[in-house]
């Protein structure tokens, strides 16, 4: 994913924040019902960054005291946690759907698994 360079719909508030933080990397995930991938607690090698461009979804992550802390999500928000950080993650409920914006630190490409 590029953003636009005529400005017709680039989120500036995002871009700043690539610029920054040096997300070279970024893809848009659209999730339409439960996927058990997703469920399947995981974590990965780099920092995980989501920013909720529609719909709403759960994310579990494990807390220090390994128990799950539950965060709502739902359009605009902005995650990023510490690489390591087991997670799941589901769609708030059959009908629903999210499409989020995956951000990657570097050039290369990330490996998502």
């Amino acid at each position: 994913w590029e953003p636009l360079t005529d400005g017709g719909n680039n989120d500036m508030a995002l871009q700043e924040i690539r610029d920054t933080e040096d997300y070279q990397y970024a893809d848009i995930i659209v999730v339409e019902d439960f996927i058990p991938t997703f469920w399947d607690e995981h974590s990965h090698e780099d920092a995980t960054v989501r920013y909720i461009l529609d719909g709403s979804g759960y994310f579990d992550l494990r807390d220090v005291n390994n128990e799950w802390v539950r965060m709502y999500v739902e359009t605009g928000d902005f995650l990023e946690w510490p690489k390591g950080i087991e997670h799941r993650f589901t769609v708030t409920s059959d009908d629903s759907y999210i499409q989020a914006m995956r951000l990657y630190k570097g050039s290369g490409t990330p490996d998502w698994s």
